[in-house]
């Protein structure tokens, strides 16, 4: 990862671009007044990628932008979307600067990251569904039937973040190889560089959206077809006037020779071109005036209105010893506080503060973009209307895709049923996500256990300890002590007295308050609340992930799996709701000392009489209620724990999460016979060619309709 020092230009024009540069990062770079640099000098340490906009609106926007990428089908090529573009030299350490701002585990070594289009694309996710990710490999924009895609989801982000990594590398050491292609001449010639773009999508919960395309590096040297190749990505991305150019060189070369800033400026960008300059600590001393001078935007051709940021990125022998990203820090701080780099503007340091300057300058492109971007959406619009019109009306083959998805409902139906009865699968492991039963009996278990270890405020005692606790009262010799010796400990008999003492109302001496017994219950049980909510909580997880993966093992196809999923998440959510209006209920009603349970009136009769027979001679009544009232809670409680764990188990979690209509069993016969046509359609439609264009063109214009609607919706200034 990078860590960066911003300074920017002090006369550079205030477009949409560069006032966000001085007003978001830097503040007025005119005034170089220590004491002002120290007043602006933050450092973002936040590290959710974009998260803090500052901008109600600038969230939305964002936020609508990833839902037109990912909620739709349709290519959104054409529409020239707002997106950050990383291009720069081969090695220049574009990929840990990649790395650095996705705070997504790319893999880093020298050559293997340059090699095709990279687009990563962060994604917030609903809370009840477990962080997951995709990568798939394009080619103008269709699936590249030889790559297999990957995706994964788990309970943890630490666990999806470590299998998102193994699958990284493999992908990339797939794409790596080599490939042929035949010359003018028919002659056969190896290129490196590849045109497939690699995307890599990823949902988390509470993450700001995000988009960064990585472009591979711009070949100097090697074959004439990869320098060709290389340059013909960059100026591909480049071009798009919605585009926000991160131009990354080291400053170990020739500013001269970057080829980065010759495309900028061939494609008319400089004005929308953020400058990172890397290798900052392998800088020679001869070449340091000029490397300060274009940090300084005083450069006049290379003048950027957005300005440059220094890097310092970890060295291969760091990564290689782990070198942690605090201690990288730490090294980043020293380099930039030494001379020359103590000369330049250090009111923003660090890569949080390049997040900070992307977020604002990415919001302000946003907003400025979009009333173009409602004109493309119409224009598409009317242009997808009359291709489907050319087709002519398309053939009606509903109940063969009814039929599809009875048969993936079927296996899961069976699947379902088969794994929760206990039948699993071959060589896994007690924590696998198909042994629902298993995890769920450990987290019943885990329940109990916190109920009857840590769910009663003041613990009671054994029968023999409670006795011998009464007779060192000495009531016969000392009846008129017995209240000060009970007030003198601290144990459960001292504060039940208290609480009669502090509450007791109008009325004889030894009456009890109102209600005693009730209040002293419900303080007693306070915590149950917060157990119950956590047992919840952990249970959704592990039958949302129990779904997701019998929905992998019976549907092979990942498209029909993801459209199953999102037609499928307004039943979740209702079954979820479902579930907190039953734990609420049964919460509220907890605290009423109410049984039906005649052994629990048997074992009040049986403690009366033993009291009656080893302390007949206590006379006080006052006293007599509370070794009463001890024992009724004390009774009361082995009953209302047990009732307690039956009520959130079986009518929470086995009757709203896992029956009909639930988590698991929401994917039914009934779901699909309540499908449209359009949502079967969508869902589960045919694999022909005609169709294929048909249905492709249906389900752009309705959804550029309800994208042109929603964005007509969208609050914005």
């Amino acid at each position: 990862m990078a860590s960066v020092t911003s300074v920017q230009s002090s006369d550079a024009p205030a477009d949409v671009f560069e006032e966000k540069t001085r007003l978001d990062i830097t503040g007025s770079a005119q005034d170089n007044d220590e004491e002002s640099l120290s007043e602006t000098t933050q450092v973002d340490t936040n590290d959710d990628v974009l998260k803090s906009l500052g901008s109600v609106e600038g969230e939305k926007l964002l936020a609508f932008l990833d839902h037109i990428r990912n909620a739709y089908e349709l290519d959104t090529g054409s529409l020239d979307l707002p997106q950050l573009v990383v291009v720069g030299g081969t090695s220049c350490g574009k990929s840990s600067l990649l790395q650095a701002l996705t705070n997504l585990p790319f893999p880093v070594e020298n050559g293997i990251c340059t090699l095709f289009p990279t687009e990563t694309m962060i994604h917030r996710c609903d809370p009840f569904v477990q962080p997951h990710y995709s990568i798939t490999v394009e080619k103008n924009g269709s699936s590249l039937h030889r790559f297999k895609p990957r995706e994964y989801s788990g309970e943890k982000w630490s666990d999806v973040s470590l299998r998102l990594r193994k699958d990284l590398e493999e992908v990339f050491a797939e794409l790596h190889a080599p490939i042929t292609n035949a010359d003018a001449g028919g002659r056969n010639r190896l290129n490196h560089l590849r045109e497939e773009v690699l995307k890599v999508n990823v949902y988390k919960h509470d993450q700001a959206h995000f988009s960064v395309i990585d472009i591979p590096g711009l070949v100097s040297g090697g074959s004439g077809a990869d320098q060709k190749i290389s340059e013909r990505l960059a100026r591909n991305y480049i071009c798009k006037e919605r585009a926000i150019v991160l131009a990354v060189m080291p400053a170990v070369d020739d500013i001269h020779n970057q080829a980065v800033l010759r495309l900028v400026r061939e494609e008319g960008a400089m004005h929308r071109t953020i400058g990172v300059i890397t290798k900052c600590d392998m800088l020679q001393t001869h070449d340091e005036p000029k490397t300060l001078e274009l940090l300084k935007n005083r450069t006049p051709e290379y003048r950027l209105k957005l300005g440059w940021f220094a890097v310092r990125n970890r060295t291969t022998d760091e990564i290689q010893n782990g070198l942690s990203y605090r201690d990288r820090d730490d090294r980043e701080s020293q380099l930039f506080s030494r001379k020359p780099w103590s000369s330049l503007n250090t009111s923003c340091v660090g890569v949080s503060n390049l997040k900070k300057c992307l977020s604002g300058t990415l919001y302000r492109l946003v907003q400025k973009s979009f009333p173009g971007i409602q004109n493309d959406i119409s224009e598409r619009l009317e242009s997808s209307k009359r291709d489907l019109d050319a087709l002519g009306p398309p053939r009606d083959t509903w109940r063969l895709q009814k039929y599809y998805l009875d048969d993936i409902q079927t296996q899961y139906d069976g699947l379902a049923r088969k794994w929760l009865m206990g039948t699993y699968r071959e060589d896994c492991s007690s924590d696998d996500s198909s042994k629902l039963r298993v995890r769920l009996h450990a987290l019943d278990a885990k329940f109990r256990t916190q109920l009857e270890r840590n769910g009663m405020e003041y613990r009671y005692l054994a029968p023999e300890d409670a006795n011998r606790r009464l007779q060192e009262l000495h009531y016969m010799e000392f009846p008129n002590d017995w209240e000060a010796k009970i007030l003198a400990t601290d144990d459960i008999f001292s504060w039940i007295l208290r609480m009669w003492n502090d509450n007791h109302g109008d009325g004889l001496w030894y009456k009890a308050p109102v209600d005693f017994e009730g209040m002293l219950w419900k303080v007693q049980i306070k915590s149950w609340g917060s157990f119950a909510r956590d047992y919840f909580s952990e249970a959704s997880r592990m039958i949302q992930g129990f779904s997701d993966i019998l929905l992998e093992e019976t549907c092979p196809e990942p498209t029909i799996r993801s459209k199953i999923r999102r037609y499928l998440q307004e039943q979740n959510s209702i079954a979820i709701r479902r579930a907190e209006d039953e734990l609420a209920t049964i919460l509220n009603e907890l605290g009423h000392m109410r049984t039906y349970n005649r052994d629990f009136m048997a074992e009040l009769h049986d403690r009366q009489k033993a009291l009656n027979t080893s302390f007949h001679y206590i006379g006080d009544n006052k006293l007599r209620l509370i070794i009463s009232t001890y024992q009724d809670l004390c009774s009361f409680q082995k009953i209302a724990l047990w009732r307690f764990l039956d009520n959130v188990i079986i009518q929470v979690v086995e009757r709203h999460l896992l029956g009909a209509p639930g988590l698991v069993f929401c994917f039914s016969v009934h779901w699909i016979r309540g499908l449209s046509e359009k949502e079967m359609d969508d869902i589960a439609g045919e694999d022909t060619e005609q169709r294929q264009k048909r249905n492709a063109l249906q389900t752009e214009v309705r959804e550029l309709e309800e994208i042109l609607r929603d964005s007509k919706m969208l609050q914005y200034k």
